[in-house]
């Protein structure tokens, strides 16, 4: 907003400080100046006006507002001195009807026997300080007043208005106005129009047309003061491509009450400037009145906020400098009248803000806080999360994020019955989805077209119906294929990184079973995980079935876990062990078994061998698992054992004891055949 220094004066019995000075209290207390010009015979001042004080301080009133509060001088408000006619009523020469409840506020008044000529110099000095460029007395007349106090205005020729009645109304569809520029803009139903009852006469709080503008031969003139809807009028500006100093100001919720100071004063400086006659009465149109708020602020919050005590007598100095009105005040809390051109003070943070900014933020003392600051109870949830997605960041798998919806091809080619979207997107998104593993499919059948690996899971939430109930849960899950790996040594390589996830994130007495239900898996390459006898999920072999439906490899293993259950058994209590300092013994056993006996079965029967001799520490891993050549219902498995003493080397002959007790509770407990 450009700011005219000797403009400024003029609201004030005493001068203000140099304009420097000025420019740097402004700067402080309410918006940055940019550049202060010198120009002829005055300054000028370029101020950044916030967006939430436009509606009141894109004017030279606002800002002498703003000085008047921040240094207390005498303030003047603006002349108004007219005299009205005592021949001429206004219902003899104008009628207003007010159609859409976009326009708040209309008010007009007539004027007769206007001289049109240049305006004086001390109106056009002052037009010219703030850039704008004169034209003649009357349209000046009203620049200068908006500049002063904010209000646009427009004037229209009387003489060139049909049926002399004004209609304020929405265009028609493809209704065209030709503007003062001599631009031709078409308009659309949306948009507020000034006219009369042959056609547009001006765009609502925007621009004028050319049909009733002001000319040298203007000699009877209308006079419009009016308020509309902020939004409206920004969006009608974006869509014709104008934004004009009206449209910037009422964008910004004008006070419609300042309408009414705005019109007196214009028809005070057109009196002045091109004399004629104010026929007597003013047409005003205004249903619903903006009246000032009251707000109630308890003095302990202004306080505590401020962290400063300000005291009673200053508040009511400052209450007065800002133009508010004290209706109570005690030793608890005061309450105040807002007035309504300050539309911006909503609640009662914004006083206190207020009253901070005009006492003056550099007075206040900076302190340290004396509140105890106590951390944030840690999120588990997030927690266990972030950390699993650590863990399986480190064994090279990599995270996808993918939409919470399914279409009918998944609900069909995974038999779901899910939860319906009411208002779907898509046909793609009709329903939230049951399970992750979808998904997870169709990203590895693209990556696979870029890569050789794919090693991708996903922690989200999943929807299912349970008791005509949607329940919704975290679930863990993903997807592997590693190049020409075969089958069973992709299982072990899942399985093994499921363990470590495991074993780092201190999971005990884990133990996989042989799957029972599951239409996602191969039942005889999947397993169940149960953690501490809780069910957590499964994982495997994903069905040859869906695999041959997303066009995949039969090899492609996955997982899918209940998070929420997972984290119920995740620790962060660690076991701690004495690093051995003897070497270990390594033996591979080699056996033929059942093949319904479970990997979980033979470890177990290996550890309660090993509580026979708690000096040695025997460690089982299934290496192996393969059917080929041998009978139906039977499959060889290859066992690494790995023996350690705590305090000395063993010699050949505990080894091979330790590992004939385990070879003969296998071979009694489970049938084990040794393979030789």
């Amino acid at each position: 907003m450009i700011i005219s220094y000797s403009w400024l004066n003029s609201f004030f019995k005493k001068p203000l400080p140099k304009p420097e000075k000025l420019a740097e209290l402004l700067t402080l207390h309410s918006f940055e100046n940019e550049s202060i010009t010198n120009l002829k015979n005055d300054w000028v001042l370029s101020l950044d006006v916030l967006p939430d004080r436009a509606g009141d301080c894109l004017s030279h009133l606002g800002i002498a507002r703003e000085c008047y509060a921040i240094l207390g001088l005498h303030f003047v408000d603006p002349e108004i001195k007219f005299k009205e006619s005592l021949r001429y009523a206004i219902k003899d020469y104008l009628a207003v009807e007010v159609r859409d409840k976009d326009c708040k506020r209309y008010m007009s008044r007539v004027m007769l026997g206007i001289n049109i000529q240049p305006s004086p110099k001390w109106l056009q000095e002052k037009l010219i300080a703030c850039g704008v460029n004169p034209i003649n007395n009357v349209v000046d007349a009203t620049n200068y007043v908006m500049l002063e106090i904010g209000q646009p205005l427009h004037v229209f020729d009387y003489n060139k208005i049909s049926d002399k009645k004004i209609i304020v109304r929405k265009a028609k569809p493809n209704e065209s106005l030709t503007l003062l520029s001599g631009n031709q803009v078409t308009l659309d139903k949306t948009m507020l129009t000034i006219s009369d009852i042959e056609g547009v006469l001006a765009i609502a709080g925007i621009k004028g047309g050319k049909k009733a503008e002001i000319t040298k031969d203007t000699v009877n003139i209308v006079i419009e003061s009016a308020n509309f809807t902020p939004k409206l009028i920004s969006q009608t500006a974006r869509k014709i491509n104008i934004r004009t100093d009206a449209s910037i100001r009422y964008e910004h919720n004008l006070d419609p009450n300042l309408a009414e100071l705005a019109m007196n004063r214009v028809i005070t400086i057109i009196s002045q400037v091109a004399q004629g006659e104010v026929v007597n009465g003013c047409i005003d149109i205004y249903p619903e009145k903006v009246k000032p708020v009251k707000i109630k602020l308890e003095l302990e919050l202004l306080n505590r906020i401020l962290g400063i005590i300000i005291s009673a007598k200053e508040l009511e100095v400052i209450i007065k400098r800002l133009n508010f009105r004290m209706v109570q005040m005690n030793a608890k809390f005061m309450v105040v009248e807002i007035p309504t051109w300050r539309q911006d003070m909503v609640i009662k943070e914004n006083l206190i803000e207020e009253i901070g900014r005009i006492y003056g933020y550099e007075k206040i003392e900076p302190a340290l806080p004396c509140n105890v600051i106590i951390p944030a109870k840690r999120n588990d949830d997030l927690y266990w999360q972030y950390r699993t997605k650590e863990i399986m960041k480190d064994i090279g798998w990599t995270e996808v994020y993918n939409y919470s919806f399914i279409g009918e091809e998944e609900k069909e080619n995974y038999d779901f019955d899910p939860v319906s979207v009411d208002n779907p997107v898509s046909v793609f998104f009709k329903y939230i989805r049951p399970s992750l593993l979808p998904q997870l499919m169709k990203n590895t059948k693209e990556n696979l077209k870029s890569f050789k690996d794919v090693r991708i899971y996903e922690i989200a939430k999943v929807f299912n119906k349970e008791e005509k109930k949607v329940v919704e849960s975290r679930r863990f899950s993903g997807a592997i294929i590693v190049g020409d790996m075969d089958i069973q040594k992709q299982f072990q390589r899942l399985k093994g990184d499921i363990e470590y996830l495991l074993n780092n994130s201190g999971v005990k007495n884990v133990k996989f079973s042989k799957i029972k239900v599951g239409h996602f898996w191969e039942k005889d390459n999947a397993v169940e995980l149960v953690c501490d006898g809780l069910k957590i999920g499964e994982f495997g072999q994903i069905s040859i079935d869906l695999t041959e439906l997303e066009g995949l490899p039969d090899s492609v293993m996955g997982f899918d876990l209940n998070f929420d259950d997972l984290q119920k058994v995740f620790s962060e209590s660690k076991e701690y062990k004495r690093i051995a300092t003897h070497p270990p013994a390594v033996r591979d056993i080699s056996g033929v078994v059942a093949e319904k006996v479970t990997d979980d079965k033979m470890i177990n029967i290996i550890e309660e061998v090993e509580k026979l001799d708690q000096m040695i520490d025997t460690e089982a891993k299934v290496l192996d698992v393969y059917k080929k050549g041998l009978a139906e219902g039977l499959k060889s498995v290859t066992i690494r054992l790995t023996l350690q003493h705590g305090e000395r080397t063993l010699n050949s002959e505990e080894i091979d004891s330790n590992i004939k007790n385990i070879i003969n509770s296998l071979s009694e407990k489970i049938g084990w055949e040794e393979r030789k």
